[in-house]
């Protein structure tokens, strides 16, 4: 059950590598937003688009059609912790790409 002080943001993306980008700035916007400081969100912002432009590939059939499912990017941002992980299908295990302290290093 979500606590009340949690924000997520869901961004659903088709399996197309050239939209890797827009995982980025979903991203980096999101760091900045919830405190990050601007290297340590781009250096995470560009990890995701790195990672994600894998999972974006839409896998090979025998026949050479190709067919994915979409890729969820759920950002959430808990009391101390910033995550971001991706889905691929409603039935598939999520994986965490990034998770981050917004008050950055003490």
């Amino acid at each position: 059950m979500p606590s009340a002080n949690r924000e997520t943001l869901v961004l659903t993306l088709p399996p197309d590598p050239a939209l890797a980008r827009l995982t980025r700035l979903a991203t980096l916007h999101f760091l900045r937003q919830n405190g990050v400081r601007a290297m340590a969100a781009r250096r995470g912002a560009r990890a995701v688009e790195r990672q994600a432009k894998a999972l974006l590939r839409p896998s090979s059939r025998p026949n050479g059609r190709t067919q994915g499912a979409p890729l969820d990017l759920v950002l959430t941002a808990g009391a101390s912790t910033l995550d971001v992980v991706v889905r691929r299908g409603a039935r598939k295990k999520a994986s965490r790409l990034a998770r981050t302290d917004p008050r950055g290093p003490r």
